[in-house]
């Protein structure tokens, strides 16, 4: 009876920990996520070095459009915060790491930083005269997230 509740114990700790963290392999609309993604990504590729050459920024559907996929990309970067993700190691080959604490900081310290920049609405900030029409060239950096 003593194995069982320490058994038991050990498996709500386990549980605990793990409560914040979400499994790609078990999570089935992760995939549909993912492909919205994607589509955001060919979308971006596609529209910014054109609106870099010739966007006016005046208030459209284009405009609207891009607040939607930055919304898209923002939502991605706190889901990042919350993914497990495979490690490899000599001794325990592939494995899932879903420490949270350790997945706060691998996003962190990997693509955290040009996901950050990549997502900035710099059409927001700019415009088409005057020297802040110089940030339209960091436009292109969302590309990056290719």
């Amino acid at each position: 009876e003593s194995d069982l509740k320490a058994t038991a114990s050990l498996l709500r700790e386990r549980l605990a920990k793990k409560r914040w963290v979400i499994n790609p392999v078990h999570c089935h609309y992760l995939s549909h996520w993912d492909l919205w993604i994607v589509a955001c990504l060919v979308f971006t590729s596609v529209v910014t070095p054109f609106e870099v050459a010739f966007g006016d920024g005046e208030f459209n559907a284009l405009f609207v459009i891009n607040r939607f996929v930055d919304a898209s990309f923002l939502f991605d970067m706190g889901l990042q915060f919350f993914l497990m993700y495979q490690q490899n190691s000599r001794a325990e080959g592939m494995r899932w790491v879903s420490d949270h604490s350790t997945i706060v900081l691998h996003y962190l310290k990997g693509w955290f930083l040009l996901d950050l920049v990549s997502i900035l609405p710099y059409d927001l900030v700019s415009s088409n005269d005057g020297p802040q029409s110089n940030f339209k060239l960091l436009r292109i950096v969302r590309v990056l997230r290719l």
